[in-house]
């Protein structure tokens, strides 16, 4: 990788009341590839069996069998390269008139014209590669006398294929501003007009247009004497996703605070540093919803292969129809905040607490329709806003530092909760499959099965009383599952959500730090706590699509050699060099935890005396190593706890950093 920045800053004062500014950044950034991506380099890496064939032939060429999964080895080498260029530009220019001596004191106005441009060139030479299957007698041990036959033919040209393409942002800003104190009274305030346009690396005609925006922003804002605190925001933004009646939106939003510190019963104490107290309440809207002119039907032509009628030299015309109905009753979603803070130093900032409790309900939220039966003949329903989800929450911060005459310390810890629940989703009842709603659920909950452990015994296999999935070769060794609805079948009718999230609902940190003389180090724990994952696909069940087995699964699968007691304490089902329909399948028996606790960042660091730094002719010399995630207590213990469902994604990395800092 070759990476290029550069950035600048230019203020210019026309005048005393008159400033002109312009920055300019850009990165130039060339990177080299393989011609296999990561992803499948590591999915294969991951799953492909060991014994299956070598990494080369005795003769150096590539090995395989007929129809296999392709060689690590060879995706990695022998599959050409990639070489992807890219520009991004970032500029900004405007004017500041400070208008305090031609109107009023502290009144200004200013006008910003902000340019965005990401432009890419990605080169692909790829090419196929040649493998052999290699054969020899087993009573030989002359290699040379072995045979190969080719099982997979490849070009030694590299193709040459190119994507180009692009992303441009245009940001107009017009703002009058205001600030002003009298005496113990402070006044600001900010009326702004906004307007951007987008254009995006797009796949289609819809996309290709540009994404425009543009609003009105106000904000006033007064204190007291450092003490009691008022903020009045405002928003009346417009979406070009909706249609004309409904693409203006009003978000009101009002803050409070009181510094009680700052009375005069408390502002002398010696133990008192902070005491604040909190409030905000607003509305918020989001326009972005994955799609576009949402009040719009599409269209297609070729409809369902009616014919419309035909040409004089017999050509069919085929029929039109819609493909995607539109709404034009669509509108902003709106969520109404709520927060209560509080801010606490104490003993001269040793001891600071901030805490944040929060309360979101959000409304509007588009959603595809459940009520609407399909016999009305509407094949692809619009979205309506018809969503509702709350989130609640808390987050505490609590810091105590100290510092003597040659060493100090810190001690930062910092925990967080947020938990959501879905209101209403317009779906139907689910009378009979409560199980089913989403209502009363989380957003990222999980949905599947309900596992009650493993047949063990052909009894139970053979007992018209159990529910069973209707998978063949059902054996002792599979898993059981629940019949949430009592039909003695185990179906989709049985799938539900379980309870559990894939998002963690609470957020922990410790981070400690100390200086003594010149040395100083870090420490920062990180733990993320109620997540959950799917123990799922080839890199975790033993076999499947041809994957290879991973050591967890030695000793630890059900088998017939084994004792019932050791049955009963292993985790895996039974092995099958077949894929089963009814064990590889999401339900809770592949659900596992994602709680972890990792030591993120370990540093210590040495700076030269301050004689040595003037000996040198340097202001700082600071000598310093570093190591990131060095340690993770988990439940996963085969991959990364981070890692997404399936665990076949590149790995989490342990990076041991050594450097010299100099400051001049």
């Amino acid at each position: 990788m070759e990476r290029y920045n550069f950035r600048t800053n230019i203020d210019v004062d026309i005048r005393k009341d008159v400033k002109l500014m312009l920055n300019l950044g850009g990165i130039i950034q060339d990177l080299n590839f393989p011609g296999t991506s990561a992803s499948d380099l590591f999915y294969a890496i991951k799953t492909r069996l060991p014994y299956y064939y070598p990494m080369t032939n005795p003769d150096g060429s590539i090995a395989e069998y007929a129809n296999s999964e392709g060689n690590p080895y060879a995706m990695l080498t022998k599959t050409g390269y990639a070489a992807n260029k890219s520009t991004t530009l970032n500029a900004t220019a405007g004017v500041t008139w400070d208008m305090s001596r031609l109107i009023t004191q502290g009144l200004s106005l200013t006008a910003r014209l902000s340019f965005d441009a990401d432009n890419y060139r990605n080169v692909s030479r790829s090419r196929g590669y040649n493998a052999y299957k290699f054969s020899i007698a087993e009573t030989e041990t002359d290699l040379s006398k072995g045979t190969y036959a080719n099982v997979r033919t490849g070009s030694e040209a590299l193709g040459y294929g190119v994507t180009a393409n692009g992303t441009r942002y245009t940001l107009l800003e017009a703002m009058l501003n205001y600030s002003r104190s009298f005496g113990e009274h402070n006044v600001t305030g900010l009326l702004m007009y906004n307007q951007s346009s987008k254009l995006i690396d797009a796949t289609d005609a819809i996309k290709g247009l540009p994404f425009r925006k543009q609003g009105i922003v106000g904000r006033v804002t007064y204190n007291y004497a450092g003490k009691y605190f008022g903020e009045f925001n405002m928003g009346y933004n417009g979406s070009e996703n909706f249609i004309q009646g409904h693409r203006m939106g009003f978000f009101p939003a009002v803050s409070l605070s009181y510094v009680l510190s700052e009375e005069n019963f408390l502002k002398n104490t010696s133990w008192l540093d902070l005491l604040k107290f909190r409030f905000s309440y607003g509305l918020v809207g989001n326009d972005d919803n994955g799609s576009r002119f949402l009040y719009q039907s599409q269209w297609t032509t070729g409809w369902k292969t009616y014919t419309f009628g035909h040409t004089g030299n017999g050509l069919n015309l085929g029929g039109a129809g819609v493909y995607s109905t539109g709404n034009e009753s669509v509108t902003w979603e709106k969520a109404k905040k709520l927060n209560i803070g509080l801010d606490l130093d104490l003993w001269k900032s040793a001891i600071h607490l901030t805490v944040d409790v929060f309360h979101e309900r959000r409304t509007d939220i588009l959603c595809t329709p459940g009520t609407i039966p399909s016999t009305i003949g509407v094949t692809s329903l619009p979205s309506i806003n018809a969503g509702i989800v709350t989130n609640k929450g808390f987050e505490i911060e609590l810091e105590h530092r100290k510092n003597f005459r040659n060493w100090g310390y810190s001690v930062k810890g910092n925990f967080s909760y947020a938990k959501n629940k879905i209101i209403s989703a317009d779906e139907p009842d689910n009378v009979d499959k409560p199980w089913q709603r989403r209502a009363g659920t989380s957003i990222d909950e999980m949905y599947g099965y309900i596992a009650e452990g493993l047949f063990q015994t052909w009894d139970e296999i053979n007992d018209p009383d159990i529910a069973k999935t209707t998978a063949s070769n059902l054996q002792p060794g599979d898993i059981r599952y629940k019949d949430l609805n009592g039909d003695g079948v185990i179906n989709d009718d049985d799938r539900g959500y379980l309870g559990k999230n894939s998002t963690p609902d609470k957020i922990v940190g410790l981070a400690l730090s100390g200086n003594w003389k010149n040395f100083d180090f870090s420490v920062l724990f990180q733990a993320a706590l109620g997540g959950n994952t799917w123990f799922t696909g080839s890199a975790i069940w033993p076999f499947e699509s041809k994957a290879s087995v991973s050591q967890d699964v030695l000793n630890n699968y059900w088998s017939t050699n084994n004792t019932a007691e050791q049955n009963a304490n292993v985790f895996y089902p039974r092995l099958s060099s077949d894929h089963s329909d009814n064990n590889y399948i999401e339900s809770t028996y592949w659900l596992k935890s994602s709680d972890y606790l990792r030591l993120k960042n370990v540093e210590i660091g040495y700076r030269l005396p301050k004689s040595v730094n003037k000996f040198l002719g340097v202001e700082e010399l600071r000598f310093y190593a570093n190591a990131v995630n060095l340690i993770t207590w988990d439940h996963m213990k085969i991959f990364d706890p981070e890692s997404p469902n399936g665990a076949v994604n590149y790995p989490q990395m342990k990076v041991f950093n050594f450097g010299v800092h100099v400051s001049f």
